[in-house]
């Protein structure tokens, strides 16, 4: 065997082995590549971002995790959602806050949530931030557009001098049906609960309170539904 063509072997050897290791943790679900497909855990995944997933890193809560969901729309996929209840808390959100066990639990969270913002600063928003389609400042008649806005945007606009105030769903929306039909209780997406997470279950919520189908919408998360924890992603 010629010099030259070792080289060569041990590179395909190598590389052989990586793609098997690969092909293996994909399999076991030990290390998975995900693309964000919505825009429900905005801002920390933004549509199109890259991530990997893991069933060998232990979930704990405010992880996002990825599980299993089934549906008529598109069968049996996978989602990811930030986990907010453990078997055994007791979850409950009260004018749009989230509590875990009786503790505020939002406060540590950069969520997108619904502000009011007045008529004056729509241009301004909508250019600072380049919001457009269904990100666009909407105008109610009490002067004001409803938009939707992170913390640090909030915090942007108080720097800016724009007055922005925190908006509820329930005052321009009905009780989805869902909860209804899940829960059996007439809860909002802002007041739901309280409910106690059984054993092998989970409680999720998108960052994105009001573009995200969670376990408001969706019940709660199985055990045996998990699929694994983001990697990197807080």
């Amino acid at each position: 065997m010629s010099k030259k063509k070792k080289p060569l072997i041990v590179l395909a050897v190598i590389g052989g082995i990586i793609i098997s290791l690969l092909v293996a943790a994909r399999i076991t679900g030990a290390l998975i590549y995900f693309k964000t497909p919505s825009s429900a855990n905005l801002p920390a995944l933004k549509v199109g971002d890259e991530f990997f997933s893991s069933n060998l890193v232990s979930s704990e809560r405010f992880d996002f995790i990825t599980f299993y969901y089934t549906d008529s729309m598109q069968g049996k996929h996978v989602r990811v959602y930030r986990l907010c209840g453990m078997p055994g808390d007791k979850i409950a959100i009260k004018a749009g806050n989230l509590y875990v066990n009786d503790k505020s639990a939002d406060t540590s969270l950069n969520l997108r949530l619904m502000y009011l913002i007045p008529d004056a600063g729509i241009m301004t928003v909508t250019e600072h931030f380049n919001l457009s389609g269904d990100d666009e400042p909407i105008r109610i008649d009490s002067g004001k557009a409803i938009v939707f806005l992170s913390k640090e945007q909030t915090k942007e606009l108080t720097a800016m001098k724009i007055p922005c105030e925190r908006y509820l769903h329930g005052k321009t929306q009905p009780p989805p049906p869902e909860i209804e039909a899940i829960y059996h209780q007439p809860w909002t997406l802002d007041d739901f609960g309280p409910i106690q997470v059984p054993k092998d279950h989970y409680f999720v919520l998108g960052d994105n309170r009001y573009n995200a189908a969670d376990s408001r919408l969706i019940g709660l998360i199985k055990k045996s539904d998990l699929h694994g924890v983001v990697l990197g992603v807080k």
